[in-house]
């Protein structure tokens, strides 16, 4: 008699990809996910930051760019918009 037994595929280092069995029906599997999705794009965004910290460039953009940001951000923030606050940290992050 032979007996198959599942062999884990290994853990690789890199964007977060579940496997289907990580995907079932049961709210414990789905709420585990959502929380290794969201460990792994704090990872990501922490990354980024701490390499933009220790780059060599001492401004990002220009002055008129920075000017722009800082008077949307401010303006979404006073207006309590948060899509659009979203969105102008989003674009800040991209660029």
């Amino acid at each position: 008699m032979v007996r198959v037994h599942h062999v884990p595929q290994p853990r690789v280092s890199g964007p977060y990809s579940p496997d289907t069995a990580d995907l079932s029906d049961d709210p414990a599997t789905r709420v585990e996910h959502h929380d290794a999705v969201e460990a792994a794009n704090t990872r990501q965004v922490v990354s980024r930051a701490r390499r933009r910290l220790r780059s060599d460039r001492d401004v990002i953009g220009s002055p008129e760019s920075h000017e722009r940001f800082v008077q949307a951000f401010l303006g979404a923030a006073r207006s309590g918009d948060l899509a659009t606050l979203e969105q102008v940290l989003a674009e800040d992050l991209a660029s």
